[in-house]
Order: C-alpha cells, then structure tokens, then sequence
C-alpha cells in the first residue's frame, strides 16, 4: 500500500467513550469533504491496482457507475482477484455514521466489505469491521461501540389528533 494508506484489521477491544457533538457543518460543506476524501481513496486505489480494477460507483462520482444506493463508494479489485466493497467517510474525529442500508451492507458481504476512513490526507483501511466473534453482534462486540443517531416516525395524522 501507498505511504499514505494505514491498514487497519480490527480485532481488539473499544474503549471508546460513545460521546460526540454534533457538527454545525452545512450539508454542502459535508458533502464537498466526503468527495474529496472518495477522490483521494478512488485515486489511491486506482495507482495501487489500476484503473480497469476499480470503480467509484457513488452519487459523488464523475464516472457512469454512479449509484447511491449500493450502500458503499468505490469496488475494486484486490491482488487476489477478490472484489471489495468500500465505504469512505471523511472523518476528524474518533467517530464515523453509518446509514442503515452501510450497516446492511456490512453485515451481508462482511468479508467483502471494509471503511476507509480519511483523516488529514491520511487514509485508513479498516477491513473485517463486520466480522464478530463467537457469540458477539453488530450492537455487542470487541471492536467498536456504536449508538443510535435517528430514529424515524411512522404514524398516520388522524391517529395522532385528539378528538
């Protein structure tokens, strides 16, 4: 891997405390971040493996493959042959959300998919983040904390008016 890539295998303990403040940042400014950082990560890959074995396939892509709903970024294919999925999210803090359909995602392909999380030009890789041991979940494991950040409401009006 490049100088700038860390690759990280998760299978040690959190010790995360799960507190964060939520960012005042524009969803313009959000989404010009989560681009460049896809930029990078798309580039990174596509000088390590070539540009026929990668695809940035994301609603932030100027390439055909555009599509937000595969629920990850950039595919691309290993030294092993073996396609991969990755979610890349621009991170300056110790946290990263992830949307119910990455969670999914993760879950299903979880030898496939991995993070690349950007923190000052520096990309890390995380891989098996969705691989539990015996007896652990997504909600209890070794490797991470995470919390609920939305909840959504489903209701009919009516229901909700007091007569």
């Amino acid at each position: 891997m490049s100088k700038n890539v860390k690759e990280i295998i998760l299978n040690g303990s959190s010790n995360g405390n799960g507190s964060w403040v939520h960012s005042n940042q524009s969803d313009k400014g959000k989404r010009r971040k989560g681009k460049k950082a896809e930029l990078l990560v798309y580039n990174t890959l596509v000088s390590e493996y070539g540009i026929e074995n990668v695809k940035w396939v994301s609603g932030n892509s100027t390439t055909p493959d555009k599509n937000d709903k595969l629920h990850y970024d950039i595919e691309y294919k290993n030294r092993l042959g073996e396609w991969k999925y990755m979610e890349v999210k621009a991170i300056s803090d110790d946290y990263f959300i992830i949307s119910n359909g990455e969670k999914n995602k993760g879950l299903s392909e979880f030898n496939k998919y991995e993070m690349a999380l950007v923190k000052n030009e520096l990309i890390y890789v995380v891989k098996n983040l969705f691989e539990f041991n015996n007896g652990e979940s997504f909600d209890n494991n070794s490797k991470f904390k995470c919390y609920p950040k939305d909840y959504i409401f489903t209701f009919n009006i009516n229901d909700l008016i007091t007569k």
